[in-house]
């Protein structure tokens, strides 16, 4: 049992690598474990309001976390450094997900509103609109087709260009 959070546990992701757990909740902050011995290794505090999502980077070296502060953070889990902030969403970040190839990251929030973040420039390159609030994205294996979910019982597929 791992054991560090105050408030609520939101959201959980393994690293690709199976080596670490990322763990986000009320506490604000998106907490790093190590998933063999189970002790805490690293606590990202970026965050003004509970981390709803987290999504690991193909390569397990980045992690991008959506808030209800509005935000996508996306931040080395070595340093701890911030390599980009969005501010660009209307409602809490509901959802994200890092495509398979590593170069584009989808958020999703609660107005039902879809964003595609180029990771190496943290450059927003797409929009998508969905007719209720997202509560779920997911990349295609292959980095080609975003499916996102909502409120209305929907998913929606898309082609990547």
């Amino acid at each position: 049992i791992y054991r560090g959070h105050i408030y609520s546990v939101n959201s959980l992701a393994w690293a690709p690598d199976g080596q670490r757990i990322a763990s986000g909740g009320g506490g604000k902050a998106v907490q790093i474990w190590d998933a063999a011995e189970g002790h805490f290794i690293f606590a990202y505090r970026g965050h003004s309001a509970p981390v709803n999502a987290i999504a690991w980077s193909p390569d397990s070296k980045i992690i991008a976390s959506g808030s209800e502060d509005k935000t996508v953070q996306v931040w080395d889990v070595v340093t701890g450094y911030n390599i980009f902030t969005s501010r660009d969403h209307s409602s809490v970040v509901t959802a994200v997900d890092w495509s398979p190839d590593g170069g584009l990251l989808a958020s999703a929030n609660g107005d039902g509103y879809v964003q595609l973040w180029d990771t190496s420039s943290g450059r927003k390159v797409d929009s998508y609109r969905h007719s209720s609030p997202v509560r779920a994205v997911a990349w295609s294996p292959d980095s080609t087709c975003l499916a996102f979910g909502g409120d209305d019982g929907t998913i929606q597929v898309w082609v990547v260009s």
